[in-house]
């Protein structure tokens, strides 16, 4: 029979195994409550239905020569570039991209954490760039926006970012070594430095045919500038200008200078005032 002596003994080893735990990194490895794993991490990805994206390269979408190009400046943590994308977008593709009316373009923006490089709106960015590399742009931004909650709260961390890339069947290889590469974050600072020449101060915002159209707008609002763009004598030529391999589409296809598929709106030369203060996320 086990007397008095002997629990008191058992509860003595187990008071030193806690506090060997506690001087050894805390208490989760012993009580089993380690940091979640990459696939820990993946059971918590949201995977939105697929959309049928038409004549998708890299971050553009659609017949590169349709009479209306739109060029679109977003950050994957603002709740209104959410708001378009769940909303308007779809009906957009549906009604004009895939009649071969619109070509469409999407830009990083990052302007929830514009100023420190090292959160969240830019690290989704440039793994975003990376998807693009590998013409699979367009259902990581699904899978970015459907897990979308807060800013920088975790949601875009590194272990998610390339649990996403996984889920989507993603070259992980080709992914890893393109998002620790300097030349990702590159690319996002190249669509922002384009941002301020097109005048751009909030997202999302939407240059069609060189017109500015700013916040997550309706669908009528984009019928009524898209039938405009249509409707006008000016031939697309004037709005398009010719732009080296994409920042962000990047990927098998992309425009290089000169070529028919260049998506670059001609630039419109910023005011004065336009400065790198924080820039809203805008409805």
């Amino acid at each position: 029979m086990r007397g008095p002596a002997h629990h008191a003994r058992m509860l003595l080893a187990g008071l030193s195994l806690l506090a060997l735990g506690c001087t050894c990194g805390g208490l989760a490895p012993v009580l089993g409550h380690a940091t979640p794993t990459a696939a820990a991490e993946a059971e918590h990805i949201v995977l939105p239905p697929p959309f049928d994206y038409p004549e998708a390269v890299g971050s553009a979408m659609g017949d590169p020569n349709a009479p209306v190009v739109i060029v679109e400046y977003g950050d994957f943590q603002c709740p209104f570039c959410r708001r378009f994308h769940d909303q308007t977008l779809p009906r957009l593709v549906d009604e004009y991209v895939r009649p071969g009316l619109v070509y469409f373009v999407y830009r990083h923006f990052p302007v929830v954490d514009r100023d420190e490089a090292d959160q969240e709106s830019h690290a989704a960015a440039a793994a975003a760039v990376c998807a693009a590399r590998q013409d699979r742009f367009w259902p990581y931004h699904d899978v970015l926006f459907a897990n979308q909650t807060a800013e920088n709260s975790g949601d875009f961390n590194e272990t998610r970012l390339r649990a996403m890339a996984e889920q989507l069947g993603l070259d992980l290889a080709a992914f890893d070594m393109c998002y620790a590469s300097a030349e990702s974050k590159a690319a996002v600072e190249a669509d922002g430095r384009q941002a301020a020449l097109d005048g751009i101060h909030a997202t999302p915002s939407f240059l069609i045919n060189g017109k500015l159209l700013v916040g997550a707008q309706p669908i009528d609002a984009f019928r009524t500038a898209i039938d405009a763009a249509l409707g006008s004598n000016a031939p697309q030529a004037d709005y398009l200008h010719t732009l080296a391999k994409s920042s962000s589409g990047g990927g098998r296809g992309s425009a290089a200078p000169g070529s028919d598929r260049s998506s670059q709106i001609q630039a419109s030369r910023s005011p004065s005032w336009i400065r790198r203060s924080r820039a809203p996320c805008t409805a």
